[in-house]
This record gives C-alpha cells, structure tokens and sequence, in this order.
C-alpha cells in the first residue's frame, strides 16, 4: 500500500511590525493547498503585535526552528515598489505583481498577496492545485473594486467611525485580518471581540488571532457605527448562536445603523434573525438556497441600504474598500486603496 508524501514544509516568520495582509493571505493559501506552515515569532515571545494592532499567537520561536529544513521560507514585505529604490544595483526590478526567478519568488504588497500566495502553492504543488483553491474562493488578481448599490442612503458617523467585528473558533482568518487591516489603515477604531470563552480564537486554517476584548466587554462600548461578522465554518454558526451578538445586531438594525457580512456569516448570522427581511444580499455560492430570495449571487459585494454583504475571502479586500466608501468617502477609499495597491 502506496503511503502518502509527507506534506511541504514552510516557514513564515513574523514580527513587531509584519503587515497583517501579507502575512495572513500566504498562511492561509498554503494551509488550504495542505502545506504544514509553521509561524514562528522571530522575537522572543509567541505573541505579536504586528502592524495596525493586530494580534497573533505564533507557533513556535524562530530561535527554536533554527535546527529544522524546510521547503520554502515566506518573508512578507519583500518588494513593495516603494523600497525597489534601495534594492543594491545587483538586483534587477521588475514592474509585475509578481515575479518568479529560479527558486526565488518576491511581491509587491498587500492587495498583490492572493497572486503571490497562489504562485506559491504553483511552485510546490503545480497549477491544478491553484485552480482547486482559487475557484471557490472567487479570486481574482484585478486591482480596484465595485459594489452593487441598492436603496442608496448615506452612511452616518460622528468622528471616528466605531467597528465592532466578533469573531469565533473557525472564522475565515483572511476575512477578519484584511478587514481590521483595511479599516485601521483608513484611522477606524475597530474593535475585535471574542465570543469564545477567551481573547485567542484559532481560526479555520490555524491563526491563532487574539482579541482585543470579550464580546460582554465590547457590548458596553455600544452603540456602533458599523458591525462585521466574518464568515467561515463553524465560527459563523457559533456567531450566529451568540444571544449577545444576535441582540447588538438587531438594535444596530432598528437604529437604522450600518451592519453587514461575509460568505456564511450572512447565510448563518443575519437571515435567520431576520436581519436581511426586505433587503437584497450576496453569499457563497453553495450557502444560496439560505437566503429568502436565493440573494444577489452574482455580484461579489452588494450594498442595500444599512447592510453590506460580499461572497468570500477572494471579496474581502473589495468589501473593506466598499465599506471605507460608504463611511468616509470615496477620496478615503482610493487612498486605501493606493496604499494597498489596489488599483487597477
């Protein structure tokens, strides 16, 4: 009996300062194509605070990984055009998302990670294997975005727009970091609630994500300008399960406030507490049939008026730009999105 190859090794290291994009895109994708990746702190503790208050439990101290081999090392932020300038005169620069030279495979920032998270899975397990993952998470590597608009009506917050975004055991890890990642860039104050009986959720492909409070601690900082609910299985029926959450979401609704969600939070958390009655919203394929109305599958992010609903990870990154738009203006959201590059 024929035994099954050992799965590939990789290594992706993190640290004070890491972009959360670029970092969690590569572990989830790998992860997905069924690599065992280890991330390993290079400081000297497993928590890291990387970049815009995001937090992650590491899995091991790259001290401690030092003795192992591995079949490829991932360091995000490697070639983002605006440090091509200091690349030594050795080192040619190319204008492309991404590039792959030999056995060396570089980047240029967060909103291009998804290509070059996926040129990764090509290398190690070939382009059939990309196809399987980039498909049903409806990937695609064109910049800018676009939101199916219906029932227009404005957006309103005082000052610094207030997010709340729950999040559980086996949330889409993607979804939530891009989220927190996108709506700090934009200067939102977000806040990341657990609805676990502690702050670390490990999320459906591994990441350890520690939260910024308990959901009963968050509650008492209500109202919110805006709450998210990630999506991904089983932490969206668990979210959906949540009194406490269901309750803060139904008075965002009467009060006429913003709220939205992603992939299966919408099909799980929204529909059955009759938080999409007589409004038109997207899912994941597959969770279609939930919805009253079958939804608006067709458009990878729909806004009806209060409510804002994308399909899947591949979406997540156009779903925060979208949500900049409706909140701070379209001039923040194409700000956003340079930073990113996220442009087309």
């Amino acid at each position: 009996m024929a035994t099954s190859p050992s799965p590939k090794k990789v290594l992706l290291p993190i640290v004070a300062g890491t972009e959360p994009i670029e970092a969690s895109i590569p572990i989830d994708i790998l992860r997905r194509a069924g690599a065992n990746v280890t991330v390993a702190s290079a400081g000297d503790a497993l928590l890291v605070e990387i970049m815009y208050g995001v937090k992650i439990l590491a899995d091991e101290l790259l001290v401690d990984c030092a003795a192992a081999s591995y079949d490829l090392i991932v360091l995000p932020a490697t070639g983002h055009p605006w440090f091509v300038e200091k690349f030594p005169p050795k080192v040619t620069a190319v204008d492309a998302n991404v590039v792959v030279d030999g056995n060396a495979v570089t980047g240029t920032g967060p909103a291009t990670s998804m290509e070059f998270a996926m040129a990764l899975v090509e290398q190690l397990y070939g382009k059939e294997k990309v196809e399987q993952i980039a498909k049903p998470m409806l990937v695609r590597y064109e910049g800018g975005y676009s939101m199916k608009e219906l029932n227009s009506v404005e957006w309103h917050c005082s000052g610094t727009p207030k997010v709340l975004l729950p999040v559980a055991n086996g949330i889409e890890e993607m979804e939530a970091i891009i989220l927190v990642d996108a709506l700090r860039r934009a200067n939102a104050d977000v806040v990341v609630a657990s609805a676990e009986d502690g702050v670390v959720v490990t999320a459906r492909y591994g990441t350890r994500i520690v939260a910024d409070v308990m959901l009963d601690e968050a509650a008492d900082r209500a109202p919110f300008d805006l709450i998210i609910v990630p999506g991904g299985m089983p932490g969206a029926k668990t979210l959906g399960g949540c009194e406490q959450l269901v309750a803060l979401l139904k008075k965002q609704a009467e009060a006429n406030r913003p709220y939205g969600a992603i992939g299966a939070a919408t099909a799980h958390v929204l529909e059955p507490h009759g938080l999409l009655k007589g409004k038109k919203a997207t899912t994941c394929a597959s969770m279609a049939g939930l919805l009253a109305d079958g939804g608006e599958c067709e458009n990878r992010v729909v806004v009806d008026g209060n409510v804002i609903t994308s399909r899947s990870p591949g979406t997540a990154m156009e779903y925060a730009a979208a949500v900049v738009e409706k909140m701070m203006g379209r001039d923040e959201a194409r700000r956003l999105a340079e930073g990113l590059l996220f442009l087309s």
